[in-house]
């Protein structure tokens, strides 16, 4: 059986690579009403994690607004990890 953490994470993927930012929020705000049995990778802050930002920023290219979206922060929020990891940002309005 899958891990929910990894089914979470793929399941995530694929709704933004099908560009639906909209579904992809109201999906996270209904994990976080039952967060209580939700994996750790919904708890406290995956942002924070070099390699979840690198999956999303980087290999995905995601903006920062998007990121910030999906995990209920602002884009200031993301850069300051991006910065604090080495992560090479983009310029504006490059995807």
């Amino acid at each position: 059986m899958q891990e929910p953490e990894n089914f979470f994470k793929i399941l995530i993927s694929e709704l933004m690579s099908e560009g639906d930012i909209d579904t992809v929020v109201e999906f996270r705000d209904e994990l976080f009403v039952l967060k209580a049995s939700v994996t750790p990778f919904f708890e406290g802050k995956p942002y924070q994690d070099k390699d979840w930002l690198i999956d999303y920023y980087v290999k995905q290219q995601m903006t920062m607004a998007d990121i910030a979206t999906l995990c209920d922060c602002t884009p200031a929020t993301i850069n300051q990890w991006l910065v604090r990891h080495n992560i090479a940002t983009r310029s504006r309005g490059r995807r």
